[in-house]
């Protein structure tokens, strides 16, 4: 079975998803079967991308997109909606917009975030439904009183995981590395109101 990498319009080289061995493709990008996920991804962790692609061939299961230049993520193409698996961990990534967010939560398995520069998540992720588990450990969250329900989303929501919990953190001031989903909401919401 072949498939190929999609950098904007332009098809790159064929790659063998058998083959464990990343191919390079255009761009910076690899394309890749991975056995221990099972999936044929496209990785542009080492590109100087500062998009998503418009789109991918069927077969695509994972996206990578780890790259310095990648700030914001502002929609998701149409063409990438058959991705299960998006991996921004590591990015420069500062803005999802709403749109996006959606998008992600409402198609994708799971979205890993984690070790960005995020201050904040949308308030719909706590009342909206959806199976997509979410990472978003090592991101600066900015703990003010508009951030409180996050502590309550983060202790009852299945959509992260118990030990990625553990790593969502204020990201700045005077509750630097204060982990969200603990304390009791008095003291949340003294040291919130005096951030």
């Amino acid at each position: 079975m072949q498939f190929s990498c999609v950098h904007t319009d332009v098809v790159s080289e064929k790659c063998n998803s058998i083959s464990v061995d990343p191919v390079p493709c255009l761009d910076g990008c690899f394309c890749y079967y991975s056995v221990k996920d099972g999936a044929n991804t496209v990785d542009y962790s080492n590109s100087n991308m500062s998009h998503l692609p418009h789109q991918v061939l069927p077969q695509t299961q994972q996206l990578i997109m780890a790259t310095e230049q990648f700030q914001t993520l502002d929609k998701i193409d149409d063409n990438l909606l058959q991705i299960k698996n998006f991996s921004f961990q590591g990015s420069n990534l500062r803005h999802v917009s709403d749109k996006a967010w959606k998008s992600l939560i409402s198609t994708a398995d799971s979205v890993n975030f984690p070790g960005n520069k995020l201050t904040h998540v949308p308030t719909f992720l706590q009342t909206e439904t959806y199976q997509t588990y979410l990472w978003l450990s090592f991101n600066p969250f900015k703990c003010s009183c508009d951030m409180m329900w996050m502590r309550d989303w983060l202790l009852n929501t299945t959509n992260v995981k118990k030990k990625e919990k553990e790593n969502i953190t204020c990201g700045a001031g005077k509750w630097k590395g204060m982990v969200l989903k603990s304390g009791s909401s008095k003291f949340l919401v003294v040291s919130f109101f005096y951030n």
